[in-house]
């Protein structure tokens, strides 16, 4: 190849000014004393790259990548939030459903057996701690013939008189007393601060 180097160009150049060449430049219609550069014998496109433009585009094209990525990163973030407090307060509200289902009769709604000892064991510490003599009243109901009801009508029709049997004692105490069911037609009444003639 007669371009592959610098001096190759330079012999052509120099080729160029001789008079014997100029004539056969001009007797063949070229323009003589064409001087060449390396690219050009070689081929190649000389290109001219503003690059104020370049780094312009690549600031904006990295400005727009980076809101991009805030903006992925914001929204996971709040995806994630949400998913945290969803699942916490899920897990709130079951526990708080598995706390009453512990406490509380699935058939009347009324306080089982545990929340009634519960309950007893805070009015006996209550009283211990403020050192006073408070009477409490403890007592105990049940429906009377209450078998008959279920082997005659049905435990369906049992479950309706013990839940209105339910409510009917519990609209006879007093808001600071207390109704629990202990099982089958069995319930218990806490009345604090209270004395016999109330029971009567």
């Amino acid at each position: 190849d007669p371009a592959a180097s610098p001096s190759c160009v330079n012999c052509h150049n120099e080729l160029e000014k001789r008079a014997d060449v100029i004539e056969q430049r001009i007797a063949s219609g070229v323009k003589p004393g064409n001087q060449w550069q390396l690219h050009e014998l070689l081929g190649a496109i000389e290109i001219t790259i503003p690059l104020d433009r370049v780094a312009a585009l690549a600031r904006e094209q990295t400005r727009d990548g980076l809101l991009i990525v805030l903006g992925i990163t914001i929204i996971g973030l709040c995806g994630v939030c949400f998913i945290v407090f969803y699942d916490a307060a899920r897990s709130h509200a079951a526990t708080r459903k598995l706390a009453y289902h512990a406490n509380h009769d699935s058939l009347t709604g009324l306080p089982n057996r545990f929340a009634l000892e519960s309950s007893l064991n805070d009015l006996i510490s209550t009283k211990d701690e403020q050192n006073r003599e408070e009477h409490v009243i403890l007592a105990f109901l049940d429906l009377d013939n209450f078998k008959q009801v279920n082997d005659t009508l049905g435990h369906e029709t049992g479950d309706k008189v013990l839940t209105m049997g339910a409510n009917r004692i519990a609209q006879a105490v007093a808001d600071d007393g207390l109704v629990a069911r202990l099982g089958g037609d069995e319930f218990a009444v806490i009345l604090p601060g209270k004395s016999v003639e109330h029971v009567n």
